[in-house]
């Protein structure tokens, strides 16, 4: 029962693809149908006999077809036969040496259960699709969930087509709609696709529907922010939550793999840097909460750019940056803008003295004002559209929650199933005095 033998079942040879504890997977041969099925082992496995497929017959190379396919799979067979990476030989990826030490750290295990906290620009994300192509490649996995941050979905997705030719769904509250209408009666968007990107804000309002189906490898992408808060400093809500998440994968038995992703593995507190590595494998730490460095080594890899060019010498991969801040000083419009906007955010929370949404809603102003003038201008072309429409229907009612005013100020992903410019919509519009000379103040800061 390997993957990639050929076995008899149910009177017809198959392709064995992937097997686990209680089911495998095969694809038949016979050419009636290529399509792959799955079979429970305690019912199906007594039945499997060994299987072999004829050898090539000399009388037949007159058909050009027969022919073309039997040069195909004699290529394919050398290059499979000779390589020890068999994911590599199907992606478009030329990783470095270096990016091949996760992989070569991650077969040495079974389960795989690795934290990547290689700095930034050092191909955390080919080294993490070399490990998921290799997994799919060899039969040991089939679906994949990769939770990340929303604003890395599409990058996410886009790079594992683009290096990996693995087509990946996104599953969020404005996608789920249209993909639930092309199921099967029955089916779950969870299982449609065998890869599914997901924010894991989204997936931690959902983790008991989500962990309901099996996976094979769970990716989680800047895990810091899903690590257990500092003992006695819970913060948020939303890094409870997070964490909560992160354990319940950790502990489920329906994920084999894990992996995590991380430029900043260790926030500062050791305690939040040992639960990423007790959702790896818990005898990483101690029962004295005390990292166990000689078993949390297996797991763990982590280079800075430093070491990295230190082991290159003179062959380095990296360019040499030179970083320097260039100062822009701001014109007299800009500065005029920007001591009028403050005027007007300080009256805005003296006026809601007591409501510290007005404070996230201020935060948020003056930082759109600093991102660009467009980005200004529509957010106060969103609160004068929403306070006439407030005075004419004299509604008192917020916009907007203060968890999500507190999520946008503070670059966290937002509690509501919104896209970002709708998010920022929202909080444009709350927190209103409500008065003609707030239009008259928001006209003039606009012109």
């Amino acid at each position: 029962m390997k993957p990639g033998t050929v076995i008899r079942l149910r009177e017809r040879l198959w392709r064995l693809d992937r097997v686990t504890d209680t089911e495998f997977s095969a694809t038949p041969l016979d050419g009636r149908d290529g399509r792959r099925r799955r079979f429970l082992r305690a019912l199906e496995e007594a039945n499997v006999s060994e299987g072999s497929l004829p050898p090539p017959d000399p009388g037949r190379l007159d058909e050009a077809a027969r022919q073309d396919l039997l040069l195909r799979a004699h290529r394919l067979s050398l290059i499979h036969g000779s390589a020890p990476f068999l994911g590599l030989q199907r992606s478009r990826a030329v990783p470095e040496p270096y990016q091949l030490v996760p992989l070569l750290m991650a077969l040495d295990m079974s389960p795989v259960r690795l934290l990547i906290g290689d700095d930034v620009g050092i191909g955390k994300t080919i080294e993490a699709g070399l490990i998921v192509s290799e997994l799919l490649a060899r039969g040991s996995a089939a679906r994949v969930l990769v939770a990340v941050p929303a604003s890395l979905r599409e990058q996410w997705r886009e790079s594992l087509e683009r290096f990996f030719h693995l087509d990946a769904v996104i599953l969020s509250g404005q996608t789920r709609p249209a993909l639930e209408r092309r199921l099967l009666p029955g089916e779950s968007p969870w299982e449609a696709s065998p890869v599914v990107i997901a924010s894991i804000d989204y997936l931690k309002r959902r983790t008991g529907e989500v962990l309901f189906h099996a996976w094979d490898v769970v990716l989680v992408d800047e895990a810091h922010v899903a690590a257990r808060p500092h003992e006695g400093r819970w913060g948020s809500a939303l890094q409870k939550q997070r964490w909560e998440f992160l354990e319940a994968v950790s502990r489920s038995d329906k994920v084999r793999h894990l992996l995590l992703l991380s430029a900043t593995p260790h926030p500062g507190h050791t305690d939040s840097f040992a639960s990423l590595l007790e959702a790896l494998n818990p005898g990483c730490v101690g029962p004295d909460r005390t990292i166990r460095r000689e078993v949390a080594r297996r797991h763990v890899v982590q280079r800075r750019r430093k070491d990295l060019r230190e082991w290159y010498g003179d062959r380095t991969p990296f360019p040499e940056r030179n970083p320097a801040d260039e100062i822009i000083p701001l014109g007299p419009e800009e500065r005029r803008l920007l001591k009028a906007l403050r005027r007007y955010c300080d009256r805005l929370v003296r006026a809601r003295e007591g409501a510290p949404i007005s404070g996230f809603v201020s935060l948020h102003l003056q930082r759109r004002a600093l991102s660009s003038p467009r980005a200004i201008q529509q957010s106060l072309k969103e609160r004068i559209k929403k306070l006439r429409r407030r005075i004419r229907q004299a509604a008192d009612a917020e916009a907007v929650a203060e968890a999500e005013a507190e999520a946008a100020v503070t670059d966290q992903d937002s509690p509501a199933e919104v896209e970002d410019e709708e998010r920022w919509a929202r909080i444009d519009r709350a927190a209103l005095l409500g008065t003609e000379e707030e239009i008259a103040e928001l006209e003039k800061l606009r012109r």
